[in-house]
């Protein structure tokens, strides 16, 4: 990504309006973590000296990165066993959104004994450090962008925000606009 010609920065860019609607489900189900995230997105693209080894060289990935993230993962064709994300903070949520032709797929959450339809263009919000999570293998071809936010990408950049979600909060974050 730290070249301006890089096929990665081109993927970026085909994505970014698939992004933009999973930064989009943060900023409505976490409008607080959505602030932070932009708010250190900011602080990279203002100063990114001061954060970045190589600035110089990210000013493409930035341009290219169109969502308040700092983490993607691709899952393809593949199952998902029980497991929990712990790359991100507790209070924090990832963005899942499943894509393909397939049939019957679902996601579970063992631990509360809820399993949901997970059909493609299905877009889920979850905190996946708290809540363990599976997807078996889908029946076709599935593909699954998940998209996360790092701890360690935060804390480097100064931020301590991004607590849990309340309905009061989010309520009051959209009586205020």
């Amino acid at each position: 990504m730290k070249q301006p010609t890089s096929i990665t920065l081109q993927w970026c860019r085909d994505i970014q309006e698939l992004s933009q609607l999973c930064g989009g489900l943060l900023a409505i189900v976490h409008p607080e973590l959505f602030r932070e995230c932009i708010n250190v997105y900011d602080r990279f693209r203002t100063n990114p000296a001061a954060f970045l080894r190589g600035p110089q060289l990210f000013e493409s990935a930035l341009d290219a990165w169109a969502n308040p993230f700092s983490g993607l993962a691709l899952i393809s064709n593949r199952a998902t066993p029980v497991h929990r994300d712990n790359s991100s903070r507790y209070q924090w949520y990832d963005v899942l959104t499943t894509l393909g032709h397939y049939k019957d797929l679902s996601i579970s959450v063992p631990e509360s004994g809820l399993t949901f339809s997970y059909k493609p263009g299905t877009m889920v919000a979850l905190s996946g450090r708290s809540l363990a999570h599976s997807v078996p293998e889908a029946n076709g071809e599935q593909v699954c962008f998940a998209y996360f936010v790092r701890d360690k990408v935060h804390t480097h950049a100064g931020s301590v925000g991004g607590e849990w979600p309340t309905m009061e909060a989010i309520l009051h974050e959209y009586r205020t606009r």
